[in-house]
């Protein structure tokens, strides 16, 4: 809701720009001027608000329905649209904090995914067995950073920050005695929403876990010899793959 009236209010800003702009009682720019400066300002301009205004409406389209997907489950949901949603919450009292971490960690795993692939590439032919093995574990990884960060998201979105703060406030100066809710209930209000907080930051400690895991994982690759036994090879493999196992929230 909040992005659609930040939306509705930018559509209204541009519309009265367009009246300030073209309208006779405003500047009245045409491209049709017989003054060449004015005809290419009336250009510029309509170019410049078309294009923010197309720009605006879009993305506030694409991010409604990510959320919309993301609140029906997620399955289909894919990295940007998840960087979509998460984006929207980057400057929430509480919460942001988590959305900008999430985002962080969405980009680093892309980068990562890349640069294993190359590594891996480099070492054994594509397509091979080994060169799937490896492959596999990579995307097993980094899947589970994509599909931690959704359930992320979705605690993100349905987490009550206006709530949360005044349930705090209440608790921290004592007005909750005054309240017709029992402290009792005041008080277990406030550690469930704290529980949902710690979940989050384990959230991100674990996808935390995972990069750190793929840049040593990425390190041993470098070194490891195109003859390297298949010992060392299943050593590698099982270690990522027990961390994703670990790692890996379940809803």
């Amino acid at each position: 809701m909040k992005n659609w009236r930040r939306v509705i209010a930018f559509d209204v800003v541009m519309a009265l720009l367009v009246i300030l702009l073209y309208f006779p009682a405003g500047l009245g720019l045409s491209p049709f001027d017989p003054n060449f400066l004015n005809a290419a300002l009336s250009v510029i301009g309509a170019v410049l608000i078309g294009y923010e205004t197309i720009k605006v409406n879009a993305r506030a389209i694409l991010t409604a329905r990510a959320a919309k997907m993301l609140s029906e489950g997620g399955e289909d949901m894919t990295v940007d649209d998840l960087k979509r949603v998460l984006s929207e919450y980057e400057k929430s009292l509480v919460v942001g904090t988590y959305a900008k971490h999430a985002i962080a960690e969405l980009e680093s795993a892309e980068v990562k995914r890349a640069h294993l692939y190359e590594t891996i590439g480099s070492k054994f032919q594509e397509g091979s067995l080994t060169w799937m093995k490896f492959a596999e574990v990579v995307d097993a990884a980094t899947n589970a950073i994509v599909h931690n960060s959704s359930i992320l998201a979705r605690r993100i979105q349905t987490f009550d920050v206006d709530d949360y703060n005044r349930t705090t406030r209440n608790t921290i100066t004592g007005l909750f005695r005054r309240s017709t809710i029992p402290e009792s209930l005041r008080e277990e209000k406030r550690e469930v929403y704290e529980m949902s907080l710690n979940d989050m930051r384990g959230i991100v400690a674990a996808n935390e876990r995972l990069l750190i895991e793929l840049d040593k994982f990425k390190n041993e690759m470098a070194v490891l010899e195109t003859s390297a036994n298949a010992e060392v090879n299943d050593r590698l493999l099982e270690e990522v793959n027990t961390l994703v196992e670990e790692t890996k929230y379940y809803r």
